[in-house]
């Protein structure tokens, strides 16, 4: 009963996690998938969302080359698909999703049935779905994916799925195609590069999180207005070895950090009626500065939450025990997992320098010489970040290095980051909006890379980007964004 209560946990945790990703609440992170392993888990996810009366299936070739994609993206993008077929099929019909290899050795033979905006000599991955409804008309077929086009009834569609799908696909180096005709069904392909990485697995927990001896002796407060919630988190607390006092709301939390003789964190739900997490911790800092604070939320209300430690629901009882132990400072710190992720060195070296820099919850000032070391590489950029308020930072490029405004044709300096993908269609600074408005929210390093095949030769597409987020007064608020990309044929790539 045990083991099949917390199987059913764990399930209903993966789709909170994937309504979250849904709802793009979620970081993208990207990383080297495999299709097949893919498409078996999103089956029961698709069948679920489509109905018992439709029948799913899903085939993979059995050496389908991996792609680099965010996984959750990659889900909400199939199930966008799936609802799509379904609604266009009403009660009843069959759905099939497939992924296959494309070689690029094949273009000429099967030049009639890609799509334009393949790039020449890179292989791809085709990801299809396939419903046996009634097609679309030509006229419809033309403008499908088209934003806020919809042929439903009014308030019934907002015509945003496909056209999602679309920007998803095009943001991942892809082209989508679309086939249709009246009565002969609808195919909708997603053409992804083929990723030249092994596909990464699932990451093993901290094993610091797990060990008793860095437990016990510290006394907690557990603030959430959730009875239940609370409960669970506080019976975990002491299971770990904790003196934990409990609180229903920000009130309550404060008289009994008052009262308290001793306490070495407080453990804090942040949207509490009464109240807000925040609002409390900054009163408690007041009173005890040295008190650590944990928030553990599944939405922030619009608190930016920037520097603060941060466990996000649904969690594991390793991950609150990890967290904890990092808010008292008895961990050694988890696997630097954006170390491992960066490739080229001189990323390494940078994100090295800006880690030393750092002091919590302080950001490094651009003016450290470390910095401004980083600054004069000529694949070096700068972004401002000015704040006219808490939730949507505006960006405007500063600099750009020599050998990125060289690539692009064009010097980015002074323009509007959301302004800057549209002059040349290169592609090469796809995405940097959500990138670099997530490492201003969050106050933390991003990263992203890419590497594609050509052909079968040995020879490959490369981009590696790497922002650092600074403060010109040395505080927790980010001011600028420091940035290194290289690209195939530079000298360091």
């Amino acid at each position: 009963l045990a083991r099949n209560g917390e199987a059913a946990a764990e399930r209903a945790a993966t789709l909170v996690r994937r309504l979250m990703a849904f709802a793009r609440r979620e970081d993208v992170v990207p990383a080297a998938l495999d299709p097949a392993a893919l498409l078996a888990e999103a089956e029961a996810l698709v069948g679920h969302a489509v109905g018992g009366r439709i029948m799913v299936s899903t085939e993979a070739d059995a050496d389908v080359w991996p792609v680099v994609a965010d996984a959750h993206q990659l889900e909400v993008a199939l199930l966008n698909l799936a609802v799509n077929a379904r609604d266009a099929m009403g009660a009843e019909g069959r759905l099939e999703i497939t992924a296959r290899n494309a070689p690029a050795a094949m273009a000429a033979a099967t030049a009639g049935s890609r799509p334009a905006g393949l790039r020449e000599g890179i292989d791809y991955v085709v990801i299809a779905v396939r419903d046996n409804g009634p097609g679309m008309p030509p006229e419809v077929l033309a403008r499908a994916s088209e934003p806020f086009f919809t042929t439903k009834p009014r308030g019934q569609g907002t015509g945003l799925g496909l056209a999602m799908v679309r920007d998803y696909v095009y943001q991942a180096g892809g082209v989508l195609q679309l086939r249709s005709a009246p009565d002969q069904g609808t195919t909708v392909e997603l053409w992804l590069p083929r990723g030249a990485q092994v596909p990464v697995g699932a990451a093993e927990l901290d094993a610091d999180a797990t060990d008793p001896s860095l437990h016990g002796d510290a006394t907690l407060l557990v603030v959430d207005d959730d009875e239940h919630v609370r409960l669970v988190a506080a019976t975990q607390l002491r299971d770990l070895g904790y003196e934990v006092l409990e609180a229903n709301s920000a009130e309550t939390a404060m008289v009994q950090a008052i009262a308290a003789p001793r306490l070495d964190l407080l453990v804090t739900d942040v949207v509490m009626p009464g109240g807000d997490g925040p609002e409390m911790a900054a009163r408690l800092r007041a009173l005890r500065p040295a008190t650590p604070v944990l928030f553990v939320t599944g939405f922030a209300g619009g608190h930016t939450l920037v520097g603060e430690t941060v466990l996000a629901k649904p969690y594991a009882v390793a991950d609150l025990a990890r967290h904890v132990l990092l808010s008292l400072g008895r961990a050694v710190p988890p696997r630097d997992r954006l170390l491992e992720h960066l490739r080229l060195p001189a990323m390494r070296q940078a994100y090295l320098g800006w880690r030393r820099l750092r002091q919590p919850p302080g950001l490094p000032r651009p003016d450290a010489p470390a910095m401004l070391a980083i600054a004069a590489s000529p694949h070096a950029f700068s972004v401002a970040v000015e704040w006219p308020d808490a939730a949507t930072p505006v960006l405007r490029y500063v600099s750009v290095g020599a050998a990125l405004t060289e690539r692009l044709g064009h010097d980015m300096a002074g323009t509007l980051v959301e302004d800057a993908s549209d002059g040349d269609g290169d592609g090469l600074f796809h995405g940097q909006v959500s990138m670099y408005r997530r490492c201003a929210l969050r106050a933390k390093p991003a990263s992203d890379y890419a590497r594609y095949r050509l052909g079968d030769q040995d020879d490959s597409l490369r981009f590696e980007r790497l922002v650092l987020p600074l403060a010109a007064d040395g505080g927790p608020r980010v001011t600028l964004l420091l940035g290194l990309a290289v690209f195939e044929g530079s000298p360091q790539a």
